[in-house]
Parts: structure tokens; sequence; C-alpha cells
């Protein structure tokens, strides 16, 4: 391991042997995301330089900013995806209801992704960013927020995907054409908690069937 390597892991507070273990080393998504933090700080730009027009350090506080005065769940969905979007210049975040259940729908189709980019990390990312938007919305819901669909574009001939194993035995789509969706049984009165500080990566867990996700993540 590099000199960068382990001064990434120090800086983040994870353990130096974190990617030494024999075989293929897995890492918990809490370390994924505290390490997304390092690297964007160090690159500036919050979209890991898969994009043609990069995000400055701080778009992701901005975005969970705008969930401070948000009491609903479908309030801070709304919140999240007009950001977003505000912030990648084209509606690639959408947010439909129904009846007791709320969508939320990422669709990078025309994205301005980066010539050459990597478009295993692009999906693994985007997967991990659902995780994330689950893991802040449970954070401040009053009630459990329990998911009751995720689609993912990956082809289903991947197979089994480690990090995805965060939504349990909850229905997993792949092949999903639109993108990457992530649906939540929700009412209307689905209540949320005031923020007043953005969720950080400091004790991600696999969530438990029936209950919510607990720490937090880093980049958006």
């Amino acid at each position: 391991m590099g000199h960068d390597s382990r001064q990434a892991l120090d800086s983040c507070g994870l353990p130096a042997d974190l990617f030494q273990a024999p075989g293929t080393a897995q890492a918990p998504l809490s370390a994924y995301f505290r390490l997304c933090e390092y690297v964007c700080v160090r690159a500036g730009d919050e979209t890991l330089r898969v994009s043609q027009r990069p995000l400055l350090v701080g778009a992701s506080d901005l975005v969970q900013a705008r969930l401070h005065d948000c009491r609903t769940v479908e309030q801070a969905l709304n919140a999240v995806a007009t950001v977003y979007n505000i912030l990648h210049g084209s509606k690639y975040n959408l947010v439909q209801r129904r009846a007791g259940q709320i969508a939320y729908i990422i669709d990078d189709s025309g994205f301005p992704y980066a010539p050459g980019h990597d478009a295993q990390f692009v999906m693994f990312t985007l997967e991990c960013l659902l995780v994330l938007l689950h893991v802040i919305l449970a954070s401040m819901a009053e009630a459990p927020l329990a998911p009751h669909a995720l689609r993912t574009r990956r082809p289903p001939a991947q197979g089994h995907q480690p990090h995805l194993d965060y939504w349990g035995t909850d229905p997993l789509c792949s092949g999903f054409l639109c993108g990457f969706l992530l649906r939540v049984r929700c009412s209307d009165s689905h209540r949320c908690r005031p923020q007043r500080h953005p969720v950080r990566p400091h004790g991600l867990r696999r969530r438990r069937a029936g209950a919510g996700a607990h720490g937090a993540a880093g980049t958006g």
C-alpha cells in the first residue's frame, strides 16, 4: 500500500490494514463514504471526476442544508432532487408519489459523463447514493421508513453485489432501464425531525428488516 493510501485511511480514521485481507477484501459502506469524502476534498470535485461538469466541495452540504426546514419525507426528497438538479443543470432527479409510497428516481441517461469514465464505478456510486439517501431520510423520519423497492440498471447477469446487502431481503430488481429508483412506504403525513447538522459517515450499518439505518455518509 502506498503512502497516499495510508494517509487517506489515517485521515478517515480507518485501520491501516483495511484492504490487506486475503482474497477479495471487502470494506463496510461507512468506510467507502468516508474515503469518498476525503478524495472529493483532495480532488476539489464532488463528482469524483466522472462528470464533465465538476461540483465544488460543499455541494453535498448545500443539499443537506436544504433539509433543515423540511417537515415531511416528501418535502425532503423534493428538496434533494431540486438542489441536485440545479447543481447538475438538468432534471436528472425525480420524485413520484403513489398511494402510501414515494419514489426517488435518478435518470442519468443524458448525464454529461466525462470521456473514458468507469461505467461500473458510476453504477456502484449511484447505487450507494441511494443507500446514503435512505440513511439521511431514516435519520430524519419520526417513524420507521421501510424501503419497498430498489431498482438499478445493473445487468442481472452481474449477480450478487455486496454493497446492496444493505437492503437485506427487500425487493431488488436489476436491469431497470430508466436508471436507479428507491421507493419507500410513506404516508402523506410522514413527519421529519428538524436537522441542525449534516449527516456524516461514522457508523453506517447493514439495515435489519424492519429497522432504520444508523450512521451517516459523505458525498452526493
